[in-house]
């Protein structure tokens, strides 16, 4: 929980300070515990800070290679995350190589049902809705 707690509270500090329009890797440090740790009162403080500064959550799809097995951030957060007003997400898979695009785009696509958020992208620093399609066909 130690490490969970310490990463948490650079992710609030950081999305505090804003300049940003996404938040990756939210609870990253499952990616090497091989579970999760939700901590609400740091969590929760994180997601709000986000909703003020207009940050959104990636829902991202590496983790489920991993021992945990799930996306990063998974349903608990991110429906936490649409219970305080949030809607809007993007999604990635984190690809170091060709074979790796969208891998894994059937679990944010779970997430995604799971949670009613909306799938998106931006450009030019404007989200653009995404609605209708599929996680695997936004990212072709």
């Amino acid at each position: 929980e130690t490490l969970f707690r310490l990463y948490y509270e650079e992710v609030l500090a950081a999305v505090r300070q804003g300049g940003f329009h996404v938040m990756a890797h939210l609870d990253f440090p499952k990616r090497h515990t091989g579970n999760s740790c939700d901590i609400p009162e740091l969590v929760d403080q994180i997601l709000a800070a986000m909703i003020e500064n207009d940050i959104v959550p990636e829902i991202n799809t590496s983790t489920c290679d991993r021992d945990v097995k799930e996306c990063c951030p998974d349903v608990p957060i991110l429906a936490r995350w649409a219970a305080l007003g949030g809607n809007r997400v993007v999604v990635g898979s984190d690809a170091h190589a060709t074979h790796a695009v969208a891998r894994h785009f059937d679990e944010a696509e779970r997430v995604l049902r799971e949670t009613g958020l909306n799938i998106g992208f931006y450009k030019d620093g404007v989200f653009q809705s995404a609605a209708g399609s599929t996680p695997a066909e936004k990212a072709l």
